[in-house]
């Protein structure tokens, strides 16, 4: 998703923001994928829950969580990284 690589230059700057930037930016892209493929696909084919807004936010909270995952998963690659960068 181009939401998480935007997160990812933008957390080279601010490193301790790692992970809230990398989980906003899953929640969002996820919100803007089902919103796009909600306005161009015919009505049964996408999830008919994310048509209503409770059913979006329990998918952009999965989003969410599955960013803070990714987050702690790769932390250890930036870490190092950052370390042989020097």
């Amino acid at each position: 998703m181009p939401a998480l690589a935007v997160a990812a230059l933008v957390a080279r700057r601010w490193p301790n923001g790692r992970s809230p930037l990398l989980a906003v930016a899953a929640g969002a892209g996820m919100v803007a994928a089902v919103r796009a493929v909600d306005a161009v696909a015919p009505m049964p084919v996408f999830i008919d829950a994310t048509r209503h807004l409770p059913g979006l936010l329990v998918m952009a909270a999965g989003a969410v969580l599955a960013g803070l995952l990714y987050a702690r998963l790769t932390a250890a690659e930036t870490r190092a990284a950052s370390t042989h960068k020097m």
